[in-house]
C-alpha cells in the first residue's frame, strides 16, 4: 500500500527544488517518486552530484542557467554501528530553538533522527552549542542512531570540524552515525516519511527506510 494520507514528508520544496531550472533534479525526483507513489522499502543511494549554489529569484538568476554541480563523494561513516526505529528529525536550528521541550516535541526514545544545518550555514562552533542543548536533554542518550545531512555552505575544512564536532557529542552515547547524506539545505535531495522505521547501518553506508 502507499503512504497515508496522514504521513508527513521531510524533503523538497515546490520553488526552491521542484521549480528546479531547466527541470527537477533527477535524483530528487526519483526519491520523491518513490516516498509518494510506491510500496517498496526506500534504500537510499548517495547521489552522484550535488549543489548548494544559490542563483537569486528576485533577479532571476536561476533562469539564466542550470546550478554548477560537484562530484559526490559517498556518504560518510562518523561511528560505526546498526540501528533502527522511527525516523524522526528535521533543522538542528529549529529544533534546538523552538522545539524542544514544548508540546509539540516527540519523545526521541529508540528513534532514528535525522539533523540538518539550515541555509545560514551554522559554524562548528554554533553546532557543538546546539549539540550540547541536546546532549544536557537527554537527547543523544535515548535515540538509537544519528544521520547528518550534508552542510550548506562549508568548505572541506569546516566540514572536518563539524564532523569532529558530531564524533565528540555522540562519543558517550555510542550511537552509530552517518554523515554527509542527501537531506537539508544542499541539493538533490532525499524525501523522508517521518515516523516511519528507518534502518541505519553506519559502516555499510546504508540508510534505508521499511513500508
Amino acid at each position: 500500500m502507499r503512504p497515508s494520507a496522514a504521513t508527513t514528508f521531510y524533503g523538497p520544496a515546490l520553488v526552491s527544488e521542484l521549480g528546479e531550472h531547466p527541470q527537477v533534479l533527477p535524483y530528487t525526483d526519483r526519491w520523491l517518486r518513490a516516498a509518494w507513489l510506491h510500496s517498496e522499502p526506500l534504500a537510499f543511494e548517495p547521489a552522484e552530484e550535488w549543489t548548494d549554489e544559490f542563483l537569486d529569484w528576485d533577479e532571476k538568476r536561476d533562469l539564466e542557467r542550470p546550478r554548477t554541480l560537484h562530484k559526490g563523494n559517498g556518504w560518510v561513516c562518523i561511528r560505526p554501528g546498526r540501528a533502527e526505529g522511527s525516523l524522526l528529525g528535521g533543522c538542528l536550528e529549529t529544533i534546538a530553538w523552538h522545539v524542544r521541550g514544548t508540546d509539540i516535541w516527540i519523545d526521541p526514545g529508540g528513534a532514528v533522527l535525522f539533523l540538518e544545518t539550515s541555509e545560514e550555514s551554522p559554524s562548528p562552533a554554533h553546532v557543538y552549542g546546539y549539540l550540547t542543548t541536546l546532549e544536557r536533554d537527554g537527547v543523544l542518550d535515548l535515540i538509537a542512531g544519528l544521520v547528518i545531512g550534508r552542510p550548506y555552505g562549508y568548505d572541506e575544512e569546516a566540514k572536518k570540524a563539524l564532523f569532529e564536532v558530531i564524533a565528540r557529542h555522540t562519543e558517550s552515547a555510542g550511537i552509530p552515525v552517518l554523515a554527509d547524506v542527501d537531506l537539508g539545505h544542499t541539493d538533490p535531495m532525499l524525501t523522508l516519511p517521518l515516523g516511519a522505521t528507518a534502518t541505519l547501518d553506519a559502516a555499510g553506508l546504508r540508510f534505508s527506510i521499511e513500508r
